[in-house]
């Protein structure tokens, strides 16, 4: 039976008691510590139906507070559920017993948690303010809500987001799935990607994850992987995005763009004077129609006096390159490593003696080698020279006399091998009639030239040893 001021016991706890009562609302107040945010207005007024139909069956629970009237402690959704319906009291579990702020934090999260999908900027706040009483102990938080401990780091991270993005979140504007993954950007590229992608419904909003992600990497980030430059800097960066992804791998991604291009230029510049410097000879190129940022590098060096030619794609050629040295702590054993080795010198030293070679051809004008910029790196390439200047007449006609008289000479050694064939071709056909032993060229080439499995043991597909299928006979 419950009154107004007659108090019956329903449950004890260690050092509480609680006790079932109607109170005025007038008298009651949210907690300002309450984990729950946002409250879905159309899942209260489903809620006040059912009360409405059905009472209240669960009463919320109260403390007294300090300066009178009572602070919720569980159920600020029936108490706002009520509120809708014009009731002016409450049935309410009262707990007269003094409990710290943390096992009344504990006890309302436990129960949003618990009793109704939580939003999830909600949960967010709600963990790390958890993190905070039980000192940044992930796997008591975990334990105590029944979560992973990736759980409560994936929630704690959305409290990382910026305002405008956390409002698209609580309206649903975005997927969970997208603000996640907003969440591992620095602040100012959230902004620059709310302001340029997410203003509408017909910019990114509506993105899978994976296509949102793969978005944002071509037109904000960079995989710092694919960059030769000195990264020492770039691994504490604000700008990498390792720093905001717990679980990250690799180099990171950069979010500064003109940073990034700015090194990257340096670097290009750097080294493609290193290797201007090895040969006054040398010259610098690029592709003709290229457009590479590395492009950029090349009009600053053009601007400071460097020359520069143009060639068509697949024009130049490659020089050697030296192998990387293999690391004794990438083999299984003394062995690996000893053969690995071996390996590497032949070829390290195939690829010395090549550009050793390709050198005394540019010093003899044989090739022109070059410097070539690419999107992230300086190499040497060589082109094959061509013969320079225009034939004077006499030349021509020098050059025209002499292709005839080798004509002349081809046609004369073309006549003799024919006659040669003839006396060869009577010769074997003589012979052939008269030895008992057939000439080793038909006892044992003209055999094997009909057997398939000759072919096959041998990979025989073209040659004199070749015989069409079509011009086989079956040998018995």
């Amino acid at each position: 039976m419950k009154t107004n001021e007659t108090n019956t016991t329903t449950a004890t706890a260690a050092q509480s008691t609680k006790s079932t009562v109607l109170l005025a609302i007038d008298k009651i107040r949210p907690n300002p510590n309450n984990p729950r945010r946002s409250y879905d207005e159309n899942a209260l007024a489903e809620l006040a139906a059912s009360i409405a139909t059905h009472g209240l069956i669960q009463p919320i629970r109260v403390r007294a507070a300090e300066q009178g009237g009572y602070i919720i402690v569980c159920g600020e959704r029936r108490y706002r559920a009520v509120q809708l319906l014009g009731q002016t009291e409450i049935e309410a579990i009262v707990d007269t017993a003094s409990a710290d702020e943390r096992a009344i934090f504990d006890l309302a999260l436990s129960e949003n948690i618990q009793r109704e999908e939580m939003p999830p900027l909600d949960e967010a706040e709600a963990y790390k303010a958890a993190m905070q009483t039980l000192r940044g102990d992930a796997a008591a938080v975990a334990a105590r809500f029944g979560k992973s401990e990736q759980y409560i780091y994936y929630r704690m991270k959305l409290d990382e987001l910026i305002p405008d993005i956390k409002k698209l979140l609580r309206e649903n504007s975005i997927t969970l799935g997208l603000a996640m993954e907003l969440a591992r950007y620095g602040k100012d590229l959230q902004k620059t990607i709310c302001k340029d992608r997410l203003k509408d419904e017909e910019g990114w909003r509506k993105y899978s994850v994976k296509e949102f992600k793969r978005m944002v990497d071509a037109h904000y980030t960079n995989d710092l992987a694919r960059y030769r430059f000195d990264q020492t800097a770039c691994a504490k960066c604000k700008h990498n995005t390792n720093l905001y992804d717990m679980f990250a791998t690799g180099s990171g991604r950069c979010t500064n763009r003109e940073c990034l291009e700015a090194k990257n230029r340096e670097f290009i510049e750097r080294k493609s004077g290193e290797l201007l410097a090895q040969n006054p000879k040398f010259i610098l190129c690029k592709d003709r129609y290229g457009c590479d940022d590395h492009d950029k590098a090349i009009e600053h060096m053009t601007e400071n006096g460097i020359e520069c030619k143009a060639f068509e794609y697949g024009q130049v050629q490659e020089m050697p390159a030296i192998p990387a040295e293999p690391c004794p702590a990438d083999y299984a054993t003394d062995a690996d490593y000893t053969a690995a080795m071996q390996i590497y010198e032949q070829q390290k030293k195939a690829a010395e003696e090549k550009t050793a070679d390709l050198l005394a051809k540019h010093d003899a004008g044989a090739i022109r080698i070059f410097v070539k910029t690419s999107r992230d790196d300086a190499r040497l390439v060589y082109v094959n020279q061509a013969a320079k200047g225009r034939e004077s007449t006499g030349e021509l006609i020098a050059r025209l006399e002499e292709k005839k008289i080798r004509n002349t000479e081809l046609a004369h050694e073309k006549t003799v091998e024919a006659v040669r064939q003839i006396v060869r071709d009577e010769e074997i056909a003589r012979l052939t009639k008269l030895d008992v032993h057939s000439l080793g060229q038909w006892r044992v080439d003209a055999t094997l030239r009909n057997l398939q499995d000759f072919f096959d043991a041998f990979n025989i597909t073209d040659g004199k040893m070749y015989m069409p299928v079509e011009e086989r006979v079956i040998i018995w």
